[in-house]
């Protein structure tokens, strides 16, 4: 018992409460015993062990990081600075101008040019750590599309719906529609819209018969409309929400990523449209008039949010607000500043996130400014945290025979 009992008081995660069953109490043997003390007591002269846990754990201290947007589709010059002096300058096989970076408006090879060994070893000699990736407030259109009531000569290609002209045909003949009132969507028929994480359902407010002109804003406005109740800002799912929507035209849904950062890039996005068989409001085959193309082409694989923007960052190598390498923001030499000068291109913009995130209680954690801050990129700097409730620590293992 003697050897498990010293391991476990060695283990600075354990925690343990040993009692003695009983010990016979007494001062010296020439007096009278006193009662004896027993396990059920609690005791302290009954105690062998104990270790408790604190009730709130420490904390260690956190590095800085600060990250910049850079918008894409412009050639221009970029200099990252750190306590003066720039990252973004040597003999890696790039081209500069005035001590500058030469970018090209196109992501993929900017991040490549950001990301060259030379400026990554720069900024290693002056205690950070550079990176980038491509992003920064990605979107992406869902267009709303009407086929055409016809067995002959469908043209499914315009739409990610119908695979084939045959099962675009099959899904809108003639002598399908005849069972219906011709034109739009019945009230049972479920219109979904997935988000990453995020997934409503609609259906239209009243079934549009007759002509089917405006059937495609009628289905856009009866997802807006679910969208805001579950995810917008005061939805019932609001802290949980990754993007909004919003009407770029009448037949056209916008989905942006809520975070203009790393979170809200590459966000899977899919539609759906399932039509009800039953229902007295049903115009079920009417219904399956409705496509949509996700992006720019009726392809799968651009079926999520996407941006030509590129995001770089600066992580202090060192932790806390002391030695924080990303402190002031500045182009001076000074230990503790950072900052960029560009050329052409637009001006950066700095991307945020509120203090104490890690550490302390979000100032945010109750609200959807927490999704729209780039928490991903951006990192304050915080000191590390004691642990309160301190833990119990008592031992007379050594009283234990070997």
């Amino acid at each position: 018992m003697k050897t498990y009992l010293t391991a476990v008081a060695a283990d600075a995660d354990a925690t343990a409460a040993v009692w003695f069953d009983t010990v016979e109490s007494y001062t010296n043997e020439s007096d009278v015993e006193s009662t004896d003390l027993t396990y059920a007591a609690s005791s302290a002269g009954a105690k062998v062990l104990v270790k408790s846990a604190e009730t709130t754990a420490a904390k260690g201290a956190k590095k800085a990081k600060i990250a910049y947007k850079v918008l894409g589709g412009t050639s221009g010059h970029l200099q990252i600075y750190v306590n003066g002096v720039g990252l973004l300058q040597g003999s890696g096989g790039q081209t500069y101008l005035s001590g500058a970076l030469e970018l090209s408006g196109n992501n993929g090879i900017d991040v490549q040019r950001i990301k060259d060994a030379v400026h990554l070893n720069n900024a290693t000699s002056s205690d950070v750590t550079l990176n980038a990736y491509a992003g920064g407030n990605d979107a992406v259109t869902i267009s709303l599309i009407q086929h055409a009531v016809t067995t002959a000569g469908a043209d499914y290609s315009n739409g990610e719906r119908y695979a084939t002209a045959a099962a675009l045909s099959g899904a809108v003949s003639d002598a399908t529609q005849g069972t219906y009132t011709r034109g739009g969507l019945g009230t049972d028929d479920i219109i979904t819209l997935t988000v990453g994480s995020n997934v409503v359902t609609a259906t239209v407010a009243a079934q549009a018969s007759g002509s089917t002109s405006g059937t495609q804003s009628r289905i856009a406005s009866a997802l807006m409309s679910s969208w805001a109740s579950k995810y917008g800002v005061n939805g019932t799912n609001s802290l949980t929400a990754v993007a909004s929507i919003t009407n770029a035209a009448p037949n056209v849904i916008s989905v942006q990523g809520l975070d203009p950062g790393l979170r809200g890039d590459q966000i899977a996005v899919s539609f759906s449209i399932t039509n009800s068989a039953t229902g007295p409001s049903s115009v079920t085959d009417t219904g399956a008039q409705f496509s949509w193309k996700i992006g720019s082409t009726v392809a799968t694989a651009d079926n999520k949010t996407d941006s030509n923007d590129l995001i770089f960052t600066v992580e202090s190598n060192d932790a806390g607000t002391i030695l924080n390498k990303v402190k002031t923001h500045s182009t001076a030499a000074g230990a503790g500043n950072y900052g960029v000068s560009w050329a052409t291109i637009s001006e950066p913009v700095t991307l945020k996130a509120s203090t104490n995130t890690s550490n302390s209680t979000s100032i945010q954690a109750y609200s959807q400014a927490k999704q729209v801050e780039s928490r991903s990129d951006v990192r304050p700097a915080e000191d590390g945290v004691a642990g309160s409730g301190d833990a119990e620590s008592f031992s007379r293992v050594h009283w234990l025979g070997s």
